[in-house]
């Protein structure tokens, strides 16, 4: 009997970590999918304002759930940086400009 009920509590066990695995991975997919859809929303923002991709030195995304300015909260701890070779030195910080997701907006 004591065979069977530690063969049981393994199995609960095993079965418990391999649920929480699975809903860690699903939501890490979910956030990969949220950034890609930031970066293609900025990328457009930054083509309206007329850069080429040859202007871009570097983006970077991020999922930031410290309190940036106040915005800490979802969807706005999504943030796109971006580095332009006209301005090297200076960083601009992009991120959803409302609960919706229809606009990106520079943060300043």
């Amino acid at each position: 009997m004591k065979i069977f009920s530690g063969l049981l509590i393994l199995i609960a066990i095993i079965s418990i970590s391999f649920n929480l695995k699975m809903l860690y991975d699903q939501k890490k997919q979910g956030e990969v999918e949220e950034l890609q859809q930031l970066v293609v929303a900025t990328v457009f923002e930054l083509q309206k304002q007329g850069y080429k991709e040859k202007d871009i030195q570097e983006i970077e995304m991020k999922n930031d759930y410290s309190l940036l300015k106040g915005r800490g909260i979802y969807p706005y701890n999504y943030i796109v940086y971006v580095v332009t070779k006209d301005d090297p030195d200076h960083t601009k910080t992009y991120t959803w400009a409302d609960d919706n997701k229809t606009a990106v907006k520079l943060e300043k």
